[in-house]
């Protein structure tokens, strides 16, 4: 019989005595590393968490999105495109180095899209819950049209998993199934015995998955059979993915009624325990490196959730890992511990619902810095060139980074002229690129001037990277140096700054020719004027005369006139 089953007694986990079995020899898998390329939930369908390369320093905002509704799912990068779900029943394509929109696809007016997309090649895998419409859709990664899908009546909050050409995913009504990853064409269906909020976690033989009813499986990858499996106590459940690294799975259990939970090491071949670390809850994927397993915990007695650094060896061997034997612990104050960690070169990093992002640090737990994310962050993070991806209940979609890291845009602006006169316009033309000499398209320039008025004081640029403003000139008294300064801005770039000069001439009115006239010389025009009041006099003493003569010549019409 290929199965085995074995039932647990969680409040224990005692199947076996304790195995001090290192984390390699079973089916000859050994630890997987770090992934260069965060293609799916938790790096990889061994959903160790483990990145390649370090997380930033510094904790700045590079870009966000806003994708209308909440982000439950988890950022992916592949083929340099970021995918990510969201409760507005869409998925989104992201630009990771400026978050600009690349496509979306939306899967109906009332779909949710919760799970984390799995991508390889031109290809990329999600499942979404709707009214109608609910299943696993195979996307082309390109464009977001539809290729396959495989139709679910209870909805997939789950995420796939690719390997060796076969998708597989889990169902909320219990099945587990798997298909092939070009056609469609579904290749087996396993009933994992209960409902299903976990996703599957893949080594190279096996499947392993939860059920919300406390059960834990490993199924053959090749045809669905169950190798063995574990029937918790009654209470118990399995809401977490496990991680798989090394020959062991990295499991979490939680009961509700009785505020336990556990984080337990299992060897992948038997099922049989190598230690378990007691704590009050464990909802999220631990992160799996070569020395620690990095869990997010429910301790409410310790006063809420914590991220702690288990050894990955059982320091004394009992089989149970004490607070005492823990590497480091930080509370991040979640409830119930839900983001699960990305371990990274130098950082831990961990979402929580106090709306926080908190990174600290691998070996000793410190805090190096904590990013207001808007919202809970119930999804997890993902890590590419030195930047954070995340996303939170506030519907956006976040890059954090370390802005002095980034490359800066270069800025050149050109003029109509070097010099222009008081009152009058001119063009200003600006033209961004980045540091390849590539046009930024979309970066927005702010623009400012000494003196004078801008016809905008900013606006974003063209395909071709350009974009122009028109500049009045005051009205100065004398002429004048006007220094204009540019600064452009565009996600995934540090801004990039420049400033020119150029000269406004003196202002000249209509009447600036007759005031500068006022000063002439007066003598220079005496002789005229002497003239011009000899001629005055003249023609005065003219009329004078000729004034006289009409008089005299009246009196001697009426003196005749008078006699017998």
């Amino acid at each position: 019989m290929r199965g085995v089953i074995i039932s647990l007694l969680v409040a224990t986990l005692i199947l076996v005595a304790p195995q001090s079995v290192p984390f390699s020899g079973a089916d000859g898998a050994g630890p997987p590393g770090p992934v260069a390329q965060w293609s799916s939930f938790h790096g990889s369908a061994a959903r160790a968490g483990w990145a390649a390369g370090p997380a930033p320093v510094r904790n700045d905002t590079i870009w966000s999105f806003d994708t209308g509704g909440a982000v439950q799912s988890s950022p992916v990068l592949a083929g340099g495109i970021l995918y990510i779900g969201s409760d507005s029943g869409r998925l989104y394509a992201l630009s990771p180095s400026t978050g600009r929109e690349l496509w979306n696809r939306s899967f109906g007016e009332f779909a949710t899209v919760q799970s984390t997309p799995a991508a390889r090649g031109d290809l990329l895998y999600v499942g979404c819950q709707n009214l109608s419409g609910s299943g696993l859709f195979a996307l082309n990664a390109t464009d977001g049209s539809v290729l396959w899908s495989v139709p679910d009546e209870t909805g997939i909050i789950a995420s796939p998993a690719l390997a060796d050409g076969t998708v597989y995913w889990a169902s909320q009504n219990g099945s587990v199934l798997a298909a092939n990853a070009t056609t469609g064409e579904v290749l087996w269906r396993a009933d994992a015995g209960g409902e299903i909020w976990s996703s599957p976690a893949l080594d190279d033989s096996c499947l392993y998955i939860g059920t919300v009813t406390g059960r834990f499986a490993a199924l053959w990858r090749d045809d669905g059979t169950e190798r063995w499996g574990l029937t918790l106590e009654e209470g118990w459940t399995v809401y977490s993915t496990a991680a798989v690294s090394g020959g062991v799975v990295l499991a979490g259990f939680a009961c509700y009624n009785k505020g336990a939970g556990e984080v337990a090491a299992l060897n992948t071949s038997t099922g049989a325990v190598i230690w378990k670390y007691r704590n009050e809850g464990m909802y999220s994927t631990p992160a799996v490196t070569e020395e620690a397993v990095f869990a997010h915990v429910w301790n409410k007695t310790a006063g809420g959730s914590f991220l702690v650094a288990i050894p990955r060896l059982d320091p004394d061997g009992d089989g149970v890992i004490t607070e005492g034997e823990l590497l480091w612990s930080f509370q991040t104050m979640d409830f119930e511990g839900g983001s699960s960690p990305l371990v990274s070169d130098n950082l831990v990093v961990v979402g929580s619902t106090d709306d926080f992002l908190y990174a600290v640090d691998r070996a000793t737990g410190a805090l190096a810095w904590k990013y207001p994310a808007g919202g809970n962050i119930v999804g997890s993070p993902a890590l590419s060139d030195r930047r954070i991806f995340i996303g939170s209940m506030d519907g956006t979609v976040r890059c954090i980074g370390s802005a002095s890291e980034l490359p800066v845009l270069r800025v050149s602006v050109s003029l109509e002229k070097g010099s222009l006169a008081a009152g009058t316009v001119m063009r200003i033309n600006v033209v961004v690129r980045d540091e390849a000499g590539n046009p930024a398209e979309g970066a927005f320039v702010k623009f400012s001037v000494s003196a004078g008025n801008l016809s905008q004081s900013g606006a974003s640029t063209f395909p071709d990277g350009s974009q122009s403003i028109k500049y009045l000139a005051p009205k100065v008294k004398r002429n004048t140096t006007v220094t204009l300064s540019a600064s452009a801005g565009k996600g995934g770039f540090a801004t990039g700054t420049t400033s020119v000069d150029f000269t406004v001439t003196e202002y000249r009115s209509i009447y600036s020719g007759v005031r500068s006239q006022s000063t002439f010389n007066l003598d220079r025009y005496l002789p005229y004027i002497a003239l011009l009041a000899a001629l005055a006099a003249a023609n005065l003493a003219v009329v004078a005369a000729l004034a006289r003569l009409r008089r005299k010549g009246r009196r001697g019409k009426g003196g005749g006139g008078g006699g017998d």
